[in-house]
């Protein structure tokens, strides 16, 4: 049974270096791209999981400060497929 997080608008799941690409994968396709809100923090995320947001065209707020993982080429698609303001 694969878990649905449909009604899911807001998370933060910050300064959990344990939480990578592919968990963060699972929760935005258990969300079906409602999420709005998202601080991913201090987490181990690459350029892979800001591509995965694209699907989210209702983020408006991310906040992925100390990943260091991240280019400015997937912060600035991001910033195109979704209205986010970026912290």
């Amino acid at each position: 049974m694969k878990a649905s997080l449909s009604n899911l608008r807001s998370i933060d799941v910050s300064n959990n270096p344990s939480l990578n690409d592919e968990s963060l994968q699972a929760i935005v396709v258990a969300s079906s791209g409602t999420l709005a809100e998202l601080n991913i923090s201090n987490c181990g995320m690459t350029d892979k999981s800001l591509a995965g947001l694209g699907n989210c065209e209702h983020l408006h707020y991310l906040d992925a400060a100390g990943i260091k993982e991240l280019t400015d080429a997937s912060i600035g698609v991001v910033m195109r497929k979704c209205k986010v303001s970026w912290n």
